[in-house]
């Protein structure tokens, strides 16, 4: 199975079970924000998307409202200096991605932009410690739907170029 039809499957579980609360909300929309950059077709997104701008606005409002990223931002300022192992830096940029899928896809780019632009500056600021997952920011740039919002991907252009600008 291939993460496009492992999502799709993860999407109709969230939607079955049914969203009660803000935790729930955020998941659906990292779901299916990260399916729709993939390519799901609208008729696969249909259910989140009458979720999304019906009953679930309420329960949206109150999932950004508990995303913390200043904590995120503490725990990759922490990798780019070297006191956060390589996977636990790349679990937290991963968490960041799946934030910035969520709010494209939820139309929230203005709360992601702060938080991408001052990583994607860590990135070029001290590529050493992100050039390890520089092939996945490669493949991120590569969909199509990543060009609508490349000012929330420059982490991923900042991952993917550092490579070649980290100190071998």
């Amino acid at each position: 199975m291939d993460e496009l039809e492992t999502l799709i499957d993860q999407l109709d579980e969230i939607l079955s079970e049914g969203v009660d609360d803000g935790e729930d909300a955020i998941e659906l929309a990292i779901v299916a924000g990260t399916a729709a950059r993939l390519g799901a077709s609208a008729e696969v997104l249909a259910d989140a998307v009458a979720f999304r701008d019906g009953a679930g606005q309420a329960f949206l409002r109150e999932a950004w409202e508990q995303v913390d990223l200043e904590r995120i931002l503490e725990l990759i300022e922490a990798g780019s200096t070297g006191d956060l192992e390589e996977d636990d830096l790349e679990e937290v940029v991963l968490d960041l991605d799946d934030l910035i899928a969520a709010a494209v896809w939820c139309g929230r780019q203005d709360r992601m932009r702060p938080a991408a632009a001052k990583v994607a500056r860590m990135v070029r600021d001290l590529p050493d410690f992100f050039s390890g997952f520089a092939a996945y920011g490669e493949q991120t740039l590569a969909l199509p739907a990543v060009a609508a919002d490349l000012d929330l991907y420059d982490v991923w252009v900042a991952i993917a170029e550092a490579g070649a600008w980290a100190h071998e």
